[in-house]
């Protein structure tokens, strides 16, 4: 079985999101619970007690609170941006396909070389976006996989396939 994934600007903004989410997770939680403390104790400054200098810390912590939305909205499609020429230019093309057999997985690149093997214990976790399926190893390496590019079998049938090899990368089902 065989997935070809093209590394465009979309794909990779798809699946950077979801990184940063998964390495940001806990400190954006700390921010904006921290963010959302300052802003109620602002706020409740400036209501109960009229001093205008609380509304101007509410004024400060929204404006944090706007920057790290806008972080974690834009800088996936930034570093997707910057990336798209640097694999271009580094793998000959942006086109790879993800070869699975017996022993592991392989990225064959645009050119035709391949890179090593991945073994599939080293898989750790799968993640599901719109358009992708992205596995995670030990090395916290990401393996953009196109839901819709599928060769020698269909999504279900690679889904089998993983629960064979790596059931520690399929995502918990919860009990019915």
């Amino acid at each position: 079985m065989t997935n070809i994934c093209e590394y465009n600007e979309a794909v990779l903004t798809e699946a950077m999101a979801v990184q940063f989410h998964r390495v940001q997770r806990k400190r954006n939680l700390v921010f904006y619970v921290l963010c959302g403390i300052m802003l109620a104790a602002s706020l409740g400054g400036w209501l109960t007690g009229g001093d205008p200098r609380y509304g101007l810390y509410g004024l400060i912590t929204l404006g944090f609170l706007g920057m790290l939305l806008y972080f974690n909205r834009a800088l996936p499609k930034r570093v997707a941006r910057a990336q798209v020429p640097r694999i271009r230019e580094q793998n000959g093309g942006l086109t790879f396909c993800t070869q699975f057999r017996e022993e592991g997985l392989t990225l064959v690149g645009p050119t035709g070389e391949e890179a090593s093997a991945v073994p599939y214990g080293s898989i750790l976790g799968l993640t599901e976006t719109e358009h992708l399926l992205l596995l995670f190893n030990r090395e916290k390496h990401m393996i953009i996989l196109d839901r819709s590019r599928f060769s020698g079998g269909t999504e279900a049938d690679f889904r089998q396939f993983l629960s064979e090899k790596c059931p520690l990368a399929l995502p918990k089902k919860s009990p019915v």
